[in-house]
């Protein structure tokens, strides 16, 4: 009878510490600029006791992206290792984002569960696009705009490009800015082409594209047309 009860208990306890474990809850990228790029390692160990298979890491937002073997098998106590790169140029201040693995044990019955674990960091705006949306309330009065790049870092940012994903929309004077030094501040003009006529609301994304040091970034902003009636 003893015996019996202790191999219960052994068997319930290895049931409770089934399935994949994280080496953390939570990874801290630190002081973050918007327009850098980081990465952190995700340790997995595979605590139960059946082969489990690493089936999709899902991320809550398009700033982090996953790079792992979808469908590797992990033996019991064996481990695998992903990472997750995070470019917050969408955000400022303090950023919390979860994300979600999902696994399953092999074999009848196994069953798939998923981990929501976190990542963190203290981003600052460090290159600014000013206004964060241009809108142009009526194009009977005014087809033009100024776009504000400011740089508050402490390098400059270099090989700067700009591109628009909507025709009606272009930058002008674009291409004598190359560089930008720090704390510097620079300007373009956003226009919409003069044969541009709709009774709908009209949106179009201006990115600008160059790297700090030897990383690329890229930020966007949004133009927004409410009234292009002549």
């Amino acid at each position: 009878m003893r015996l019996e009860i202790i191999l219960l208990l052994t068997l319930c306890c290895l049931n409770l510490s089934a399935g994949l474990k994280p080496d953390k809850a939570e990874y801290d990228f630190g002081h973050l600029a918007n327009i850098d790029s980081a990465l952190v390692s995700v340790v997995l160990q595979n605590t139960g006791v059946k082969d489990v298979v690493l089936e999709a890491v899902r991320l809550s937002c398009g700033c982090a992206t996953a790079n792992y073997k979808k469908s590797s098998v992990i033996p019991p106590q064996g481990k695998t290792t992903l990472t997750i790169k995070f470019s917050p140029k969408e955000f400022s201040g303090r950023v919390r984002k979860p994300f979600y693995i999902k696994f399953k044990e092999t074999g009848e019955g196994g069953k798939s569960e998923t981990l929501r674990l976190f990542i963190r960091a203290l981003v600052k705006k460090e290159l600014a696009l000013s206004p964060d949306t241009l809108v142009f309330n009526d194009l009977r009065k005014s087809r033009e705009q100024i776009l504000q790049i400011t740089n508050t870092g402490q390098s400059a940012v270099k090989d700067l490009t700009f591109t628009v994903n909507k025709k009606f929309c272009y930058i002008s004077n674009a291409d004598k800015m190359k560089v930008i030094k720090a704390g510097e501040t620079k300007a373009v003009k956003v226009l919409i082409d003069p044969s541009f006529n709709s009774e709908k609301r009209a949106y179009c994304r201006v990115t600008l594209s160059g790297k700090k040091g030897l990383e690329p970034f890229s930020l966007d902003t949004t133009v927004r047309v409410n009234s292009s009636s002549h």
